[in-house]
């Protein structure tokens, strides 16, 4: 595939997977705890892993190379990366009253976790057609009935954003991965700490003020920069590798960092 191909793949799939999630992000607004944002993540970490697992299974050996390619691209790191996010779940448990965040945070990592493990063993053991199945069934059945509540240009504006976004988090993934070599990879990590440091200073600087705009920037590009998804399936595959350890360092640390990265950051501009 060419480097356009590519490129086209991952900005198009995370603007679907962003236009699904700022639909699906509207539902269960009264709630004491962002269900809408719960559903989101852990089953955009579960379609996410039963993709990699049927790639790495069945259909790893059915589909050609440039085959799979594509479906990483623009399903996993495209969609995916866009459908779930790891800046609003941080900005979401800053805001929540203590007991209530604490409850947020580690449900919904622990959660992201078991469904990362179940979502790739049963991508492995499906038959391939049934795993692609249920990942198509996540990008079509979502993507259609979440159509996002905005204006045309903010609507397309927004989801251009996360487009850019999500091909921010990919090379700059790539880049700390190959430059830093640990039983954990960090790309994520970084991509995550820089999005949340970026969404504590929007948050707080537009705390008291309105930014009609607003939307194009948090939940459009720092929306497809982070990514839930390939977090909880990095913890996953790390605990199917029999590190239990190190994905639960993986896990916490991740969420410790950025936590404290985007608490000082909305402090200072706030």
């Amino acid at each position: 595939m060419t480097a356009k191909q590519t490129w086209t793949l991952v900005f198009l799939g995370a603007a679907v997977g962003a236009a699904s999630r700022v639909g699906l992000g509207s539902l269960w607004q009264g709630a004491a705890i962002p269900w809408a944002y719960v559903l989101i993540n852990l089953w955009g970490a579960f379609a996410l892993a039963v993709l990699y697992g049927g790639l790495a299974g069945e259909g790893g050996q059915v589909l050609a190379a440039k085959h799979q390619q594509a479906l990483r691209l623009a399903v996993g790191t495209g969609f995916m990366g866009g459908f779930t996010t790891y800046s609003s779940f941080m900005l979401q448990v800053f805001k929540l009253p203590a007991h209530l965040a604490f409850s947020y945070a580690l449900g919904s990592l622990v959660a992201g976790l078991v469904v990362a493990v179940v979502g790739y063993r049963l991508g492995r053991t499906l038959c391939w057609r049934y795993a692609a199945a249920l990942v198509s069934a996540t990008v079509l059945l979502v993507g259609a009935m979440s159509l996002p509540k905005m204006s045309t240009l903010l609507a397309l504006s927004t989801l251009g954003a996360a487009g850019v976004g999500a091909l921010g988090r990919w090379k700059l993934g790539d880049w700390v991965n190959s430059k830093i070599h640990t039983p954990i990879t960090l790309g994520t990590t970084i991509v995550n700490l820089v999005a949340c440091t970026l969404m504590g200073a929007v948050s707080g600087a537009s705390a008291s003020a309105n930014w009609p705009w607003l939307a194009v920037i948090t939940t459009g590009f720092l929306g497809g920069l982070s990514t839930f998804s390939t977090a909880s399936v990095e913890g996953g595959s790390l605990v199917l590798a029999g590190k239990t350890r190190w994905a639960l360092t993986h896990q916490v640390g991740m969420a410790l960092s950025c936590f404290a990265a985007l608490a000082l950051a909305y402090t200072l501009t706030n």
